[in-house]
């Protein structure tokens, strides 16, 4: 039985979609064709010798309707207009930009709930790794109690090439760099931002909650040397960045941090550029979807399985909330901290009410205590520019608890 050929337009042809188009080229008998394929650089040499080229976005909407339009390009205001145009003439869409996807979510959502065109982005978070789909469909019945994330593969590059090697922050990047897993100008993966969105896509999938960047304290890898790495290593640990999503009573906590993990907890053994997803259920239990989370061929497989999916018809579910969480009001919610500092900066910068028992660790430059994440929000960028680093210690905690916790180092 012969199927019928689903057309493609492709915005993009970077790594993401080349592999994507490569793939489409190896696999005839899954019946679909790409026939357009806008890009932006007329200059630049593109393999893909059977589909007209466009430098103009507009050039998606011309010679007839696709079945679908994939974007998959680096340009969050281009990509939105795309989005926009697409969904308003009825075409299903497929992204891979999770930053587009993660600023305009709120719109994107209203606008899809009121053209009923499908819109899907599994290829947005954890390249491979199944994980939106898994939230939405999977659990969507069961209780999520915490979600705790490697989404950034150039992080934890950069952190496992400084343990193994003993390398600073500027020689592991170098190394990154040198070998494609960081951008020229790595703002966006070493600063936590790349994650940050990514999170914000979790947060809806998993809890229902839209999120946006000023909910989510976020601290980057930029300030972290060999005297992290060491004193991680001193307690049994390594370093991650880690998003988490954390129901606090009935708030969602979410945070972007460098995080001390122990040698039991899930995300210890994920090394390079691997990414890994540790979830809580209350009652499925704990589980941990690992694998590729970037790359030509792993993220182009997430838009090949999201074409499939449409083809059946597939859209994403409301996100369903037994129990409606509301975004954290930060300034009640504190995390133990370990951070290196200046002596006397971090108790100038950061007020007394937003810190509790600040006090001197182990070495003269280090403190351990207990921040509110409202004030690693409102003073991170003043702490980093001084060349602070942060690492968080253990889990988000209320307080406004009665019985406020004692800090204590992390579990290893």
């Amino acid at each position: 039985m012969l199927m019928n050929t689903t057309t493609i337009h492709l915005a993009g042809l970077g790594c993401v979609g080349q592999g994507l188009y490569d793939l489409i080229q190896r696999r005839p008998e899954a019946g679909f064709a790409i026939n357009r394929i806008a890009v932006k650089n007329p200059d630049k040499i593109r393999r893909a010798a059977d589909a007209p080229l466009g430098f103009r976005p507009e050039f998606l909407f011309e010679g007839g309707a696709p079945d679908v339009i994939v974007e998959a390009i680096d340009d969050a205001d281009t990509a939105y207009q795309m989005a926009i145009q697409a969904l308003e003439s009825g075409i299903p869409l497929v992204s891979a930009n999770k930053k587009m996807l993660a600023l305009y979510l709120s719109d994107l959502l209203a606008l899809q709930q009121r053209t009923g065109t499908p819109l899907l982005y599994e290829a947005a978070v954890c390249g491979a790794i199944p994980i939106l789909r898994t939230l939405s469909d999977h659990y969507s019945s069961d209780r999520i109690q915490r979600i705790e994330a490697i989404v950034n593969g150039t992080t934890n590059f950069i952190l496992t090439q400084q343990r193994q090697h003993n390398l600073s922050y500027v020689d592991a990047l170098g190394k990154a760099q040198e070998l494609g897993f960081a951008e020229s100008d790595p703002t966006n993966d070493v600063e936590g931002f790349d994650a940050a969105f990514k999170t914000i896509l979790l947060a809806w999938q998993a809890f229902g909650v839209i999120l946006s960047l000023d909910d989510i304290p976020r601290w980057g890898i930029t300030t972290l040397g060999t005297a992290d790495a060491a004193f991680a290593a001193q307690q049994g640990g390594r370093i991650r960045l880690v998003a988490t999503l954390l129901p606090v009573g009935e708030q969602l906590v979410s945070t972007v941090l460098p995080t001390l993990v122990g040698s039991m907890h899930p995300l210890y053994g994920v090394e390079l550029e691997g990414n890994a997803v540790a979830l809580e259920l209350e009652a499925a239990g704990k589980h941990v979807l690992s694998g590729p989370g970037a790359g030509a061929f792993p993220t182009a497989s997430a838009l090949l399985a999201d074409l499939h999916r449409l083809r059946d018809g597939y859209r994403y579910p409301t996100p369903l909330g037994k129990t409606p969480l509301k975004k954290a009001v930060l300034n009640e919610i504190g995390l133990p901290v370990r951070l290196r500092a200046p002596e006397g900066l971090v108790e100038v910068l950061i007020p007394r009410r937003d810190r509790q028992g600040l006090t001197p660790a182990d070495e003269d430059s280090a403190l351990e205590g207990v921040l509110s994440l409202h004030s690693i929000l409102r003073f991170g960028q003043d702490l980093r520019k001084a060349g602070v680093s942060l690492l968080a210690l253990g889990a988000p905690q209320s307080l406004l608890a009665e019985e406020q916790p004692l800090l204590q180092h992390v579990s290893v």
